[in-house]
């Protein structure tokens, strides 16, 4: 698989993996080796003037997926959002981008073949959302605050009966909490491995809680990230403490758990 781009030198790529590696090195706990679980938050607008190394650092096959979005906004996105992914991935296993063994099965999930790694990705309205986990499968799902108001359309597909049950009465007042349900459920399904083939009204998703991993027995746990006032975010995890690591990255990165 190659990684050249005729738009980006050299000398810009390996400049962008070092500033990302040391804004995600600061914005993470400062222990001699990576957290066992990490989520990592970004907003693409403080590095698009990276794009043509980001893009460089992605595969054939992952820039003809970018090329193939029909928005300018939107190909940038997703070249952005692999970059991140490959770059945080080399960061935890201590290898160049190029070395990172990152593929996607058949139904489209990030694996790290041959690794001890899990990892997610989502992406929503300009962030990336991203996460690694040494403790089992994650799952982690990134949304737009604004598209609650069109949740509440959606009740009977990504409800369970019990759940439409414990909705508030009034429509307009459910879109906030609906949305919260939906990244946890995301989050969950994500870390399945099998994404929307398993239907959202067969599975409960409750915040904070330890419950069964579909199709695989182990419990994990669905935490709500604190993403900020334009997105919701929700990590789904085998990781055993409380809080798990997360963090907003950019330039100067704030970190938070």
């Amino acid at each position: 698989m190659s990684f050249q781009d005729p738009q980006a030198s050299p000398a810009s790529v390996d400049a962008l993996f070092a500033d990302f590696s040391a804004c995600l090195r600061a914005a993470l706990p400062g222990t001699s080796g990576w957290p066992t679980t990490f989520a990592v938050l970004v907003h693409c607008n403080a590095w698009i003037d990276r794009l043509a190394a980001a893009r460089a650092l992605i595969t054939d096959v992952e820039r003809e997926r970018v090329d193939r979005q029909r928005r300018p906004r939107d190909r940038e996105m997703h070249a952005l959002a692999y970059a991140f992914h490959r770059m945080a991935v080399a960061c935890a296993m201590g290898l160049p981008p190029s070395g990172v063994p990152l593929v996607r099965d058949a139904m489209g999930c990030p694996r790290l073949p041959g690794t001890p790694w899990h990892t997610s990705l989502s992406h929503a309205d300009g962030a990336v959302a991203l996460a690694l986990s040494l403790d089992g499968p994650v799952g982690i799902d990134l949304e737009a605050r604004a598209r609650a108001s069109m949740l509440p359309d959606l009740v009977a597909s990504m409800c369970t009966p019990a759940e439409r049950r414990r909705l508030p009465g009034e429509t307009a007042d459910r879109g906030p909490g609906l949305l919260e349900l939906w990244v946890r459920k995301e989050a969950l399904l994500k870390a399945t491995g099998q994404g929307m083939s398993i239907e959202m009204t067969a599975i409960e998703a409750p915040p904070d809680a330890w419950l069964p991993l579909p199709g695989d027995g182990r419990d994990i746990r669905i935490r709500m990230l604190e993403a900020g006032p334009a997105h919701v975010a929700a990590l789904a995890s085998m990781a055993p403490g409380a809080p798990v690591t997360f963090a907003w990255l950019a330039p100067a990165a704030t970190p938070r758990a």
